[in-house]
């Protein structure tokens, strides 16, 4: 489904360059739940976002279902990123001004001049009533828990159908209850046929992926074969 080849990453620090990811390689397969691990700093995000469309790499390829991602143009990736990538953020990213409803019917216009269609306004209202968020469909994010908010989050996410979600720390700013209920939709969108990319620093959560993975100097390492964390 996506393919990463002999991919690098390279920022420039303060005193000296700084190589995050080092000509890595990585298959991600349809219906694979996978969770990445590693210090902080290591890179994580950084290949989350290049992975997904979000940020290009200095060379190597990412081809999603064979295509070259950052051979398309600005306009042609935004339209593949709104119709087959999903993303769930530490950070949430939910805007302040938009209401529930709205935050999440949002996703569907992928560009200023673009409105909501039918189809989106109904998807969105079946998603407030899975997250079960139909009463705070009206509120804005700032009269919600952080446990909702991520509710909305992970419902703007499914909005469009996507095939494959990328998250990065999805339960970092949550308690444990709330933490579970995230792992557990996760686990329902693979259980559906969809294909998850998680980040992560929670053991926990990074044991409940089906491959796991640490990124340490650059390079992704498979976890169950060398037990560099515990499998469960």
């Amino acid at each position: 489904m996506l393919l990463l080849e002999n991919v690098t990453k390279t920022f420039i620090g303060p005193t000296k360059r700084i190589e995050v990811l080092r000509n890595l390689s990585f298959e991600i397969k349809a219906n694979d739940f996978i969770s990445i691990r590693g210090e902080s700093g290591c890179g994580k995000s950084t290949l989350m976002l290049l992975a997904s469309g979000l940020m290009r790499p200095d060379s190597g390829t990412v081809a999603l279902n064979g295509k070259d991602l950052y051979g398309f143009s600005d306009k042609d990736l935004t339209s593949i990123r709104s119709a087959e990538i999903g993303f769930v953020f530490q950070e949430l990213l939910l805007l302040p001004y938009l209401t529930v409803r709205e935050n999440i019917l949002a996703a569907s216009i992928p560009d200023k001049t673009s409105k909501p269609n039918r189809d989106a306004e109904t998807e969105t209202d079946r998603l407030l009533d899975r997250f079960a968020m139909s009463k705070r469909s009206g509120h804005y994010p700032s009269k919600l828990s952080t446990g909702e908010k991520q509710r909305v989050a992970f419902a703007r996410a499914l909005l469009n159908g996507p095939k494959v979600l990328f998250a990065d720390e999805p339960t970092g700013n949550l308690d444990p209850d709330n933490a579970v209920k995230i792992c557990g939709y996760f686990d329902e969108f693979v259980k559906d046929g969809g294909t998850v990319v998680l980040v992560t620093h929670d053991k926990n959560v990074a044991a409940r992926a089906t491959k796991r993975f640490a990124l340490s100097d650059g390079k992704l390492i498979n976890v169950k074969d060398n037990g560099i964390f515990p499998s469960s």
